[in-house]
């Protein structure tokens, strides 16, 4: 069950990491045109992401149901904001802050057995 969470956790994370290297990739100025910015290695990188992301994917669900993968999907949400933040210098307001703990409440709450 470790592995799993650690898998789990990791998908999480790249997904995450994947969508700044996409923002920084769109700031790149390469050639001045849209194809440019497609296929700079920045935007290329977060594209090779998301395939490691979607072969962990395929593993991880070997051994656990899709709702539960997808419920723990959603604190991507979370990472990308704090990556933001840090990384991009975006700002954190109180609706992001209340946003980002109603949806980790909803994680826990889905993942409860009762």
């Amino acid at each position: 069950m470790f592995f799993v969470i650690l898998g789990v956790s990791i998908i999480v994370l790249l997904t995450g990491i994947a969508h700044i290297l996409l923002k920084l990739g769109s700031r790149q100025e390469m050639g001045r045109t849209r194809f440019g910015l497609i296929i700079n290695p920045i935007t290329i990188s977060g594209y090779g992401l998301f395939v490691l992301v979607t072969l962990l994917s395929v593993i991880v669900l070997r051994f656990i149901p899709l709702k539960v993968l997808t419920a723990f999907s959603g604190l991507t949400f979370v990472v990308v904001l704090g990556l933001s933040h840090t990384i991009l210098k975006e700002p954190i307001d109180r609706e992001k802050i209340i946003g980002v703990l109603l949806i980790a409440l909803g994680v826990i709450i889905f993942n409860m057995r009762f």
